[in-house]
């Protein structure tokens, strides 16, 4: 990791990726449902800040979110519960999420380690199966599984 990662982002061109990134339009749906609950909206990433900033941008989201927070050394890297606690900090939420029943935060997610970083931040986990076990080579469950970010919304 510590030569690889370095690498990669030399490699990378944030224009580039921030004109083949897409946004799903159930994500869309259900942050527009967050937002008229009045609720904040958080984003931590693995995408660093140098390349988070252009999508964003590219996208026209960032105001979407009330965090967003970049996976690094510092920050920590998920399925470490660090930079979720960072992103619940920033959302002022620190001492309002509450778990086991009581959801008042989840972490969503289409991957393993955004479901252990739910779990290891103390939440509760949504996984959203966009590219299937198959294509894994296992099956990610968290409390919630869902297809689309839609059957959330309709299950409200």
């Amino acid at each position: 990791p510590a030569e690889f990662w370095p690498a990669f982002h030399r490699e990378e061109d944030p224009a580039k990726r921030a004109e083949v990134t897409y946004l799903h339009d159930d994500a869309e749906r259900l942050i527009g449902e967050i937002h008229a609950a009045g609720r904040p909206v958080g984003i931590v990433t693995h995408c660093q800040q140098f390349l988070t900033d252009p999508v964003l941008d590219h996208l026209d989201v960032r105001d979407w979110f009330d965090a967003v927070v970049c996976c690094t050394e510092e920050t920590g890297w998920k399925p470490d519960a660090a930079p979720v606690r960072r992103a619940i900090g920033e959302l002022g939420l620190d001492d309002r999420v509450l778990t086991d029943g009581g959801t008042a935060g989840v972490l969503a997610g289409d991957g393993e380690s955004d479901i252990g970083a739910a779990w290891n931040a103390g939440l509760d986990g949504i996984h959203v199966e966009r590219h299937g076990p198959e294509h894994r080579g296992r099956c990610v469950l968290g409390e919630y599984r869902v297809e689309s970010f839609d059957d959330l919304v309709r299950s409200r």
